[in-house]
């Protein structure tokens, strides 16, 4: 162990000393802080209609009836009427479609006299309003989707025998369980990548890296044991992966609601759901740097070293997707034997609110024996002069 921890002290050294190592690891979590904030803001903006855009709307034969429910009402809108001839309405879409105006709605002729005849018992059709827009311009879907509400609104008052939902208090999930449900579907796929991507970072290069720049043979005539270097290697590989973890973690969470444009909070999860959410990283953790340790000490560089963890990349990304269901984790605890898979739905189980002391211990445990055979793997690896020279 002695010679364990002296590995251990010279690879973090080389990590943690070095200023553009330290610049490497922190500035993954401050970019996506700022990224996701800024792609947030941008959406947020791109998406939203102006209230204070002058409306530009086209009409034909609109019934003062209805005229009168969009005067004063949430946007400002310049209506022109339009008359009724093939002529008129082709201009008016072909304004539409260059984006001159936002809106054309063409109504019936005696629309009104129509509404007040038509018997839905007979059947046939109903009278109709046409709408067209630019799903395109995000002014043309704004007020396209207003006039859809207002003209629909009306209809009940006219026509139809019930309400749905006319009032509020429908909805009986709370803030925290809407919370919970955005985290869930989002955090277990952007944390599982975040944590292969902190281990690739410097696993990828860190034998690999010895064996191009030829220190490795330095390193294997010590008297250290090769199971103690192989021991050192992968616990600092696994603290300075989880410290650039850790980093990128705190800048998504800093951004996720500028993100995901939801009103998202944290502060639904106690201490106790953090340490769990925290144990389960350490092992994930763990698995990914003996992974790729193994990986880098089978290759020859660090290049090929990255090229042969794609498939390992592949296969975590698609392990992560299941989080997207929204259903929240499996209740299977068999499919907790499956590694990296049982990291994801640990994660989902835990922003889910729906806690499982028998699927944390799994996981863990799962992760936690795969270390220890691939230390054992690994330690034999170090004693393959075949492997560890041939570069």
């Amino acid at each position: 162990m002695k010679d364990a921890w002296t590995i251990l002290k010279k690879e973090l050294k080389r990590y943690f000393t070095d200023p553009r190592m330290l610049i490497t690891l922190i500035l993954p979590g401050l970019i996506i802080f700022v990224f996701y904030s800024l792609m947030g803001n941008f959406l947020t903006s791109g998406l939203s209609a102006s209230t204070d855009h002058d409306y530009a709307v086209y009409v034909t034969n609109e019934p003062s009836e209805i005229s009168s429910r969009f005067v004063g009402g949430t946007y400002e809108i310049t209506t022109t009427s339009v008359e009724d001839t093939e002529e008129a309405i082709a201009a008016a879409k072909a304004k539409v479609e260059d984006k001159t105006i936002d809106l054309y709605v063409h109504y019936e002729a005696d629309f009104m006299t129509k509404v007040e005849n038509y018997d839905v018992a007979q059947g046939g059709a109903a009278p109709q309003i046409e709408i067209y827009y630019d799903s395109a311009s995000t002014n043309s879907s704004a007020i396209y989707q207003y006039y859809g509400a207002v003209l629909n609104a009306y209809e009940t008052t006219i026509a139809n025998k019930f309400d749905i939902n006319s009032g509020s208090g429908y909805n009986l999930a709370s803030e925290s369980a809407q919370s919970a449900t955005v985290l869930t579907m989002l955090m277990p796929e952007i944390l599982i990548a975040f944590l292969f991507s902190g281990c690739l970072a410097v696993s990828a290069e860190s034998i690999a890296g010895e064996k191009e720049r030829g220190t490795i043979t330095t390193l294997l005539v010590t008297p250290a044991k090769r199971r103690d270097i192989a021991l050192g290697k992968v616990i600092a590989l696994s603290l300075t992966s989880l410290f650039s973890s850790t980093a990128s973690f705190i800048g998504l969470m800093g951004s996720i609601n500028k993100l995901t444009g939801a009103s998202v909070s944290f502060a639904i999860y106690g201490v106790g759901t953090y340490l769990a959410i925290f144990a389960v990283i350490v092992s994930t953790v763990l698995l990914f740097t003996m992974l790729l340790s193994l990986i880098s000490a089978y290759a020859k560089t660090s290049r090929e070293a990255t090229q042969l963890a794609v498939p390992l990349m592949m296969l975590v990304l698609l392990g992560g997707v299941s989080s997207f269901s929204g259903s929240g984790a499996s209740a299977n605890l068999w499919l907790y034997l499956i590694p990296i898979y049982n990291s994801v739905q640990c994660f989902a189980s835990l922003f889910s609110l729906s806690f499982n002391l028998g699927q944390l211990l799994i996981t863990m445990g799962i992760n936690l024996i795969l270390v220890i055979g691939g230390l054992f793997v690994l330690e034999k690896m170090f004693d393959s002069e075949r492997i560890m020279f041939n570069r």
